[in-house]
Parts: C-alpha cells; sequence; structure tokens
C-alpha cells in the first residue's frame, strides 16, 4: 500500500506522517539518474551518489544525516568472513576474468552489489526480485511502475531491518560520516557525463573507508585527501580526477604475478591513474584484445 503525492494538497498531507518517522527511505527513479542527460521522475538511500547528484544539481536540495545501505554492505563482508580472494573473485566476470584481475594492484577496491544482488547474497526472503521496467517519463505513470518504485523502498527497508538484527548498523556515527562522504563525491565537480567510464563503475570509490580528517571542516565532507593520523597529502587522478592518498595509487616499482607482487613493494613513486580508474582501463584493453582477436581468427569466438 503507497500514497502517490501528485499535488500540494497530497504532499501536505504527507509531511506530517513523515516527520513522525524514525528514519526516511529515498530511492529515485528516472532516465540515466545522476549524469547530465537525466531527466528524474519519481523520488521515494542505497546507491545514495546518484540520489545526491540529482536532488542536489536538479532541486537544489543536499541530504543530509544519510545512511547509505550500499556502503553497510560492502563493510558487512569482512564480518560475514569473506576472504581476500572472493573480494578480488567479484571482479572478475567472464568478460574480464579472475587471472587478469590478479595482474592488477586493487588492494581496497570493492565491487558494489545491485539491490538484487544484496537481497540474494544476505538471504532475506519473502522479497521479490525485480524485472527491468522503462518508461519513466511518461505521464501518468503506469500501475506497474508504481508498484516497481515502492518495491524497492520495501526492498530497502528489509535491508536496513536485516543489517540492524545482524549488528553491522552499530558504529552509527562512523557509518554516517562515510556515507556522507560517499554520496557527495561529485558534489563539487557538478554531474558526470553520461560517456565517463571512471565515474559509472561498479567500484566504492577509493578512500571512502579511510579513516580521514576534512581539510574544511562540514563545509567540505566531500574531499577525502589526507589520513587522519598523518599531514601526508593526496594526488588527482588523471582519469577519474578524484584527489585521494597516494595508496590509491599503483606502484611503478612493482607487479603484480599471479596475485603475487614481485619488484620492490616498498617504493614511494605511483602512477597517475588510481587503482580503479587502472581496473576499468584493464577491462576496457582486454575486451578491445579480445574482438581483434575475433576478427582475425573468428573461430575463437565460436
Amino acid at each position: 500500500m503507497f500514497m502517490l503525492c501528485t499535488t500540494n494538497e497530497s504532499v501536505e498531507e504527507a509531511v506530517p506522517i513523515l516527520s513522525n518517522a524514525e528514519y526516511l527511505i529515498l530511492d529515485c527513479e528516472g532516465r540515466d539518474l545522476g549524469f547530465c542527460s537525466t531527466l528524474c521522475s519519481l523520488t521515494l538511500l542505497r546507491h545514495g551518489r546518484m540520489d545526491y547528484v540529482e536532488l542536489f544539481y536538479s532541486y537544489s536540495c543536499p541530504i543530509e544525516n544519510v545512511l547509505d545501505l550500499q556502503l553497510v554492505d560492502v563493510l558487512s563482508r569482512k564480518g560475514r568472513g569473506e576472504s581476500d580472494y572472493v573480494r578480488m573473485r567479484r571482479m572478475g566476470r567472464r568478460s574480464f576474468p579472475l587471472s587478469e584481475v590478479k595482474k592488477l594492484q586493487v588492494e581496497e577496491v570493492y565491487v558494489l552489489n545491485s539491490m538484487d544482488g544484496a537481497v540474494r547474497e544476505h538471504g532475506i526472503e519473502g522479497i521479490q526480485l525485480k524485472d527491468a521496467t522503462s518508461g519513466w517519463m511518461v505521464r501518468p505513470l503506469t500501475d506497474a511502475l508504481l508498484e516497481y518504485a515502492a518495491s524497492d523502498i520495501i526492498r530497502i527497508a528489509a535491508l536496513y531491518d536485516h543489517f540492524r538484527a545482524r549488528g553491522y548498523l552499530e558504529q552509527t556515527q562512523r557509518l554516517r560520516a562515510q556515507s556522507m562522504l560517499y554520496v557527495t563525491m561529485h558534489h563539487t565537480a557538478g554531474k558526470p557525463e553520461q560517456e565517463n567510464i571512471f565515474l559509472r563503475g561498479p567500484y566504492l570509490p577509493l578512500c571512502v573507508l579511510q579513516p580521514v580528517s576534512l581539510d574544511d571542516g562540514d563545509k567540505a565532507p566531500w574531499r577525502c585527501i589526507r589520513r587522519a593520523d598523518s599531514d601526508e597529502q593526496g594526488i588527482q587522478c588523471m582519469a577519474c580526477k578524484r584527489t585521494m592518498l597516494d595508496v590509491h595509487f599503483p606502484l611503478r616499482s612493482a607487479a603484480v604475478l599471479n596475485g603475487a607482487y614481485v619488484g620492490n613493494k616498498n617504493g614511494k613513486a605511483r602512477t597517475q591513474i588510481c587503482k580503479i580508474c587502472t581496473l576499468i582501463l584493464a577491462k576496457k584493453q582486454y575486451a578491445t584484445d579480445h574482438i581483434l582477436e575475433e576478427i582475425k581468427d573468428p573461430s575463437r569466438g565460436r
């Protein structure tokens, strides 16, 4: 059961109900959500980066006191006994096998779960997995789309209850600070371009889990360039343009062979492209090489 607010009167009726709630769940539906070509449709937090971008830049409405469940999901993995091998296996797909991942320096790189993936992985029963839908910019919205939007809220609520019951939300203050850092990643740079492959990958931005001190206090929660216990300044990635700690950049003096470092792991010289962008470029190059091989020898693709 849900209430669709399309008039000032219906919003005024909903505000007292929402004001008395323990927490609010936000989910946005639209076309190319959070990118420059976005048209935002129905506003209903999970994967809050794009929700924040859309509300901030399209409606001048920043979000505060957030808790992003996609971040909580990543943090819960160590407590659930996930090994480093499994973490790396998440990066390896059919189009980019684990053997290729093992050639890269990918410490502190985490793959984000989709909504369906999180529901399945945490074994939450009684929640129907959703089918892909379209037509968000057509009015009036169909009953199927309204049910779809409402079901997303139900699924986020189920994840929240599950995480709370498992004790994943105990460090509330830290989780909120990390969530705020996560969702405001695009705060200063503006909406990312749709074709920017470095800002749309399924990876948790580097340094979100790193303890930091914010240079400008609460005025700049999106900056992540210094350790909490160090004066070391960060550097800007040439690909994604984010400024972060140097540990998030591959070492020039070392390489990885079958998951193990070779060369000088204690060297200080780093590349100018962060570990996530290096991974994205490696995946793109691998796909290109695979296509070229099939062109040269069509039998390889059979």
